[in-house]
């Protein structure tokens, strides 16, 4: 009984990594999304500080 209650536990854990890949998706695009920006700025930064 104890083993089964451990299996079906072990099994939800290790399906609820697919309930979080769409938040770390998310994050990843969030600072793809942010290091491009800064990119940018500093870009322009350099090109106007003369």
């Amino acid at each position: 009984m104890s083993n089964k209650i451990e299996t079906a536990f072990e099994k939800i854990i290790f399906a609820s990594r697919w309930l979080q890949a769409p938040l770390y998706a998310g994050l990843i695009v969030g600072a793809i999304l942010y290091a491009y920006k800064y990119v940018v700025e500093l870009i322009h930064l350099c090109i106007t500080i003369n």
